[in-house]
């Protein structure tokens, strides 16, 4: 249950409050809620979620697919942490060692075309003097995206975006952690 719990709200306030107020209002009528009401009232959420957000991620990953070192950005970010305020000479310093598929070391200037191409997509706010912080710009919406990449066979493939596993490939999957999501 704590999955699905996860899958819809993720510490999210807004989040958390629909579902508990989703939740609450099965129980007016009967005083309890099943396990299973609240397994299917977080469900009915994600469904929203992807519902609302898939018509705007779909030209945002065919976007993506386009830059392998954005790619490994959106990993690093949500590895971190993607509802973080993040400091770009963090992530310079995170990603310095990493390597494209090529083989080619990630470059500063690998790492500075990839948030501008974050923030150009809507996905990412650049912020702070002089511009040295990023934040998503939507974090339900980064959130859906995170479970969809974490589940690329219940959403990603739904909308058939092509070359997606150039994407999918780079996340772990639901089968990939070891543990659940916390």
């Amino acid at each position: 249950m704590e999955k699905r719990v996860w899958e819809a709200a993720d510490g999210l306030p807004k989040s958390l409050n629909r579902l508990g107020n989703d939740i609450a209002c099965l129980a007016i009528d009967k005083k309890y809620v099943t396990a299973q009401e609240i397994k299917d009232t977080a469900n009915d959420m994600v469904d929203k979620h992807w519902r609302e957000y898939a018509p705007i991620l779909r030209p945002f990953l065919e976007e993506l697919i386009k830059n392998e070192a954005a790619i490994v950005l959106l990993r690093y970010l949500y590895e971190a942490g993607i509802g973080n305020i993040h400091h770009i000479q963090n992530i310079e310093e995170n990603l310095k060692n990493m390597r494209l598929k090529s083989g080619e070391r990630i470059e500063q200037y690998h790492i500075r075309d990839s948030l501008n191409q974050l923030v150009r997509l809507n996905f990412l706010f650049l912020s702070g003097p002089p511009e040295n912080i990023v934040f998503v710009a939507d974090p339900t919406m980064a959130h859906c995206l995170g479970v969809a990449l974490r589940a690329p066979e219940r959403y990603l493939q739904l909308y058939q975006i092509r070359n997606a596993e150039e994407i999918t490939n780079s996340f772990p999957t639901e089968n990939g952690l070891e543990s659940e999501p916390e």
